[in-house]
């Protein structure tokens, strides 16, 4: 291989190098795209699994995702089911509310988990719930798990 055909591979090397970094950068997306993901696909997960239990589909609810998004927030720095449900969205009739927490390295991991737990499972289940508000918080750096959810769901009595 003469000096004139390594140039010609080395500069193809750097142009591919370049272009996929270009690339990579393109496909990033700032981290509150990334929690909308994440709370879009638990609710279509929560969805999924009460159509396959001839349970109604729970329709987004701004108000819950305010909430949960708070406690999603809270759990970074204590892991508990502690939230004061009517003082964090501000609703003071209501007669039943379910809350599904988790913590892990990503969204789907999460989802994993609380499909494990009988109790998460069951009550995400329960027929009465009508709507349904998703939080997600990333951990800070020197955090294992990650990211922490919390998923309210919650019944108006109506």
């Amino acid at each position: 291989m003469n000096e004139r055909d390594r140039l010609t591979v080395v500069l193809l090397v750097v142009l591919t190098a370049i272009i996929a970094f270009l690339a990579g950068l393109a496909l990033a997306t700032p981290a509150e795209s990334r929690e909308l993901t994440a709370r879009e696909y638990l609710t279509h997960r929560v969805n999924t699994l009460r159509s396959e239990h001839d349970r109604d589909r729970l329709p987004w609810d701004n108000r819950l995702v305010e909430g949960a998004t708070d406690a999603a927030e809270r759990l970074t720095y204590d892991f508990s089911h502690t939230t004061t449900f009517d003082e964090t969205i501000g609703v003071s009739r209501w007669v039943l509310v379910g809350e599904a927490i988790g913590r892990a390295y990503d969204v789907e991991q999460v989802w994993k988990l609380i499909l494990r737990s009988d109790a998460h499972r069951s009550m995400l289940l329960r027929p009465r719930w009508d709507r349904i508000g998703v939080g997600v918080a990333r951990a800070p750096l020197n955090d294992r798990a990650g990211l922490y959810v919390a998923i309210w769901v919650y019944d108006e009595g109506k």
